[in-house]
């Protein structure tokens, strides 16, 4: 017959060992998931073109893997207004135009840089045609949808004009 104090230590050390060893496991996998919350993805520079009535976003690759960028030529430029980030109208291809296809996604090779450039207008459409209307000042963001490793990332730079 077995000893009941040695038996039920040896459960006690085992239940220690199992909980701890979930904890390591838990915590793990936390910082795995939040990894881009942990590090930085991109480098953003942005350079004034055209006089300054453009902006060019150089976004670097600083992960150290390959990133998919989704969608490279549709710009999605947000607002703040108020307490609310508000989409600015800029198509690829505004106002039903004839425009070659666009590629869905790009890959950028690590320390590569991807550019998006905005005239910092929006566009709305009368009759097939485009009007382009200048920006307000205030406090903008660019945003991008990128895959890292086996995530689906979105990265947003704020901005001033």
């Amino acid at each position: 017959m077995t000893n009941p104090k040695i038996h039920s230590r040896h459960y006690l050390k085992f239940g220690h060992l199992t909980f701890i060893l979930a904890l390591f496991i838990t915590c793990k996998g936390q910082k795995e998931m939040g990894k881009s919350d942990l590090t930085n993805d991109w480098i953003v520079q942005t350079v004034p073109k055209n006089e300054g009535t453009s902006i060019k976003f150089d976004l670097q690759n600083n992960s150290g893997e390959i990133l998919t960028v989704f969608d490279p030529l549709e710009k999605s430029i947000f607002k703040k207004v108020e307490n609310n980030w508000i989409k600015l109208n800029y198509p690829y291809c505004p106002c039903s135009s004839l425009c070659p296809n666009p590629p869905s996604s790009i890959d950028v090779e690590t320390e590569e840089s991807f550019e998006v450039i905005w005239d910092k207008k929006s566009i709305e459409c009368n009759n097939s045609q485009p009007i382009y209307t200048p920006v307000d000042p205030g406090k903008y963001r660019i945003s991008i949808r990128y895959r890292s490793g086996d995530g689906i990332e979105f990265y947003h730079y704020e901005f001033e004009i």
